[in-house]
């Protein structure tokens, strides 16, 4: 009997931790701290997981578990597995994530300020993040625009319905 009263009590304190935790799952500019916990309202909204890393020397992958998800809040929760920082920008654009205009002398993608719509910058090697951002109907394309990274393979599109 003790046993269930504890389990039942760590679980009640699990839920009111997570319903009373903030949105700390990095917006533009602040770096992404740890593994930020961001729950979409009233537990709706769709979850994409997200993983992203080094292959080889010349080869890097952001892999999403889907392409694409229904208007409305979306959770991308990152695992970066790889040995390097790495970051997930968020661009709202018609073209596609290989399309991208490219900067040769930064060996960056060149970033519209209109159409990121959320990034997480700075992510460890080992860590997790959680992103939610409220995306409309539209083509995204989803990067990682540290020195090299896009043009080694760190890029996907997703489709908002």
């Amino acid at each position: 009997m003790r046993r269930f009263a504890l389990v039942t009590l760590v679980s009640v304190f699990t839920l009111i931790a997570a319903a009373c935790g903030g949105d700390d799952g990095g917006s533009a500019g602040d770096g992404g701290g740890g593994a930020a916990i961001s729950p979409t309202a009233g537990g709706s909204g769709t979850s994409i997981a997200v993983a992203v890393g080094e292959t080889d020397t010349e080869n890097m992958h952001l892999t999403l578990s889907s392409n694409s998800a229904p208007a409305g809040a979306v959770t991308f929760t990152i695992t970066n597995e790889g040995q390097k920082v790495h970051e997930f920008v968020v661009l709202k654009t018609d073209t596609m994530a290989a399309d991208l205009p490219y900067d040769e002398a930064t060996d960056e993608i060149v970033e519209n300020e209109d159409e990121v719509v959320d990034e997480i910058e700075d992510m460890d090697a080992g860590g997790t993040y959680t992103l939610t951002v409220d995306l409309e109907p539209g083509h995204y394309a989803i990067a990682c625009n540290l020195e090299g990274h896009w043009r080694m393979g760190m890029r996907a599109d997703f489709q908002v319905t």
